[in-house]
């Protein structure tokens, strides 16, 4: 009991600062440490945030570009098809007057082979030739089919 006494009135009659003192510089260091890495820890995640935030607007800025370039080629896309099909209308309009000419001429030559008379063939003739223009002749010079899919029209 006397021991637990003397620890008592040792502690009562000793001041917190002199039995402590060293002990809160010590805790107080450690805060400052503690504060100091959070510091540089906040910082370093600013600064990682920051860079995420630029590769972002990075990747924004690429993807709206690639959108642009898709835009424009669908645009491409769409006038050569425009193209294309205006380009078919008239091969198909040319082609078809090509084989209506061809139609005329085996018409003719077959009434000529069925024995018409001289003088209507000629007739005939004649009138052909001045029906005849030169569309016809820049249309078969035009013409990209084969003979033979003229003729099975």
């Amino acid at each position: 009991m006397k021991k637990k006494a003397v620890v008592v009135g040792s502690l009562l009659w000793k001041p917190f600062e002199s039995r402590f003192g060293e002990l809160l510089v010590q805790m107080r260091g450690h805060r400052r440490f503690i504060f100091e890495q959070l510091v540089l820890w906040h910082a370093s995640e600013e600064v990682k945030e920051r860079a995420r935030a630029a590769a972002d607007r990075k990747v924004e800025s690429v993807e709206r570009e690639d959108v642009t370039l898709e835009r424009d080629l669908a645009a491409r896309e769409r006038k050569l098809k425009r193209e294309e099909r205006d380009l078919n209308s008239q091969h198909r309009a040319e082609v078809s007057k090509c084989l209506r000419e061809v139609r005329q001429e085996m018409r003719c030559l077959e009434n000529d082979r069925k024995g018409e008379p001289k003088e209507k063939k000629e007739k005939k003739r004649k009138e052909k030739e001045g029906k005849k223009s030169t569309s016809f002749t820049a249309a078969a010079a035009q013409l990209t089919l084969p003979w033979t899919l003229c003729r099975t029209g």
